[in-house]
């Protein structure tokens, strides 16, 4: 018996030693659970479906509000052919006939199942060079995108042809996976491509929360800017100036793939007129 309160006092002796070795501090970074059920502050949206991404802020004033809805109706609107009384002006030649159609519920498009189908993807094309304002060279006759959809009795710039790479990776416990890259080129164009023109294929990303970046002081973005990775971190980071056409001035990129557009207006002029 005695025996056992002995080993019984160690054991306390050890849980007790081992406590004390802990770091209390590691307890103290845990968020509150009131600052992690409200993780985007005013604007959280306590909604656990697909549709989450395409609820309005919660905090917008009635003004706010009327414009996010608005916004909505558009980007939700079919756009048809002229000389329609609604939403007319689609074509001749285009990628999709809406927003929604390559952001479905304002989140990221997925790859189509049938390539030249109508989707999310498109290609960015241009020639080696810069323009006048050191942005992407855009290819004659194409512009800087393909479409590859056009109205009855036009013919589209080019269409769309898929192959895949395909590989296997060995996972750390031993799963084998496997994998497939995409490879997008383009087919039977409606005159010859330029010589040394360059494609991109891009998917289209999501949109929610773009407000929020444009409303981030342009200083702020600069001061995190790690050029030449100077912590050390493996990531470095350089902003990118582009030129405004509604400005007609230089502006810091915001949005796009490269951060090649400086503001929403901007990026959203060039889908209708480029998708």
């Amino acid at each position: 018996m005695i025996k056992k309160y002995i080993a019984l006092g160690l054991l306390g002796i050890t849980l007790v030693s081992c406590s004390n070795d802990n770091n209390p501090d590691e307890y103290e970074n845990i968020p509150d659970l009131n600052d992690r059920l409200m993780a985007g502050g005013e604007t959280t949206v306590f909604l656990a479906t697909s549709n989450a991404f395409s609820m309005p802020a919660p905090n917008l004033d009635p003004e706010s509000l009327g414009i996010h809805l608005s916004g909505d109706v558009q980007f939700e609107s079919i756009f048809v052919t002229a000389p329609a009384n609604v939403n007319s002006g689609l074509g001749p030649i285009f990628n999709n006939s809406s927003c929604i159609a390559c952001h479905p519920r304002d989140g990221r498009s997925a790859f189509p199942m049938v390539i030249n189908n109508r989707s999310g993807l498109l290609v960015r094309a241009s020639i080696p060079g810069m323009d006048a304002h050191g942005g992407p060279l855009a290819a004659p006759g194409f512009g800087l995108q393909i479409q590859n959809q056009a109205l009855f009795g036009y013919t589209p710039e080019a269409a769309y042809q898929v192959t895949f790479i395909e590989s296997t990776e060995t996972l750390a416990d031993g799963t084998v996976v496997r994998l497939r890259k995409p490879v997008i080129t383009l087919t039977n164009p409606y005159m010859p491509f330029p010589a040394g023109m360059m494609t991109s294929p891009r998917i289209g990303t999501p949109v929610f929360g773009l407000g929020l970046l444009e409303a981030i002081p342009e200083a702020n973005i600069l001061a995190l800017q790690d050029i030449n990775d100077i912590n050390g971190d493996g990531i470095s980071g350089k902003a990118n100036y582009v030129w405004d056409p509604a400005l007609q001035q230089t502006v810091l990129g915001r949005f796009g793939w490269k951060a090649n557009t400086g503001t929403i207006l901007v990026q959203c002029a060039a889908a209708y007129v480029e998708d």
